[in-house]
């Protein structure tokens, strides 16, 4: 962004009607601190960014979106990929929201190959729904976790990419065998 008087109305417009859309304000130094931070990018990637969180966001705590939460946003408008550790994040927030909907009941189906192999290899719906409410927030850590561990390797899938619809090659059908 240009340092111009322009330029600080329009980003502190859209950072705080951004803070209002999750229900909380802004100090000027925060906005200032924002701006500092987010300068490199430009008021049209700001923007779009803001629009993106406002449609995608399903984390509730903090209020406000975190730079590094901008910033993610813009990187996933410009290269269209998802950080390992905000895509976990993401996708915890919807395995808890379906939870939260739908119960122990719940039978989703995840469009996400690692969250569809965890929940339907390491924990259930009906696991986490006899789980105590405050156990949940433990279940969000280690599944991120995991989830994270699983993006690092990209053989630990077979299974997943099987369900996709992806071809296994013959010499990997030991590997899930064994």
């Amino acid at each position: 962004m240009k340092n111009t008087p322009e330029e600080i109305l329009k980003f502190a417009v859209v950072i705080t009607a951004l803070a209002e859309e999750f229900g909380s304000t802004l100090s000027d130094d925060n906005i200032e601190l924002k701006f500092l931070a987010l300068e490199e990018y430009t008021i049209e990637e700001i923007q779009q960014a803001a629009t993106w969180l406002i449609k995608n966001r399903e984390q509730t705590y903090p209020a406000t979106p975190r730079t590094k939460e901008i910033i993610d946003a813009i990187d996933i408008i410009i290269n269209g990929k998802l950080n390992t550790n905000t895509a976990a994040a993401l996708e915890a927030d919807k395995v808890l929201k379906n939870l939260k909907c739908f119960g122990r009941e719940c039978s989703t189906v995840f469009k996400d190959p690692i969250t569809r192999y965890l929940m339907s290899n390491r924990w259930s719906f009906w696991q986490l729904g006899n789980m105590p409410e405050n156990d949940l927030k433990w279940f969000r850590k280690e599944f991120i976790e995991a989830y994270q561990e699983m993006e690092k390797d990209n053989n630990a899938l077979p299974a997943a990419k099987q369900i996709e619809g992806e071809k296994i090659p013959v010499e990997n059908l030991k590997q899930l065998i064994a």
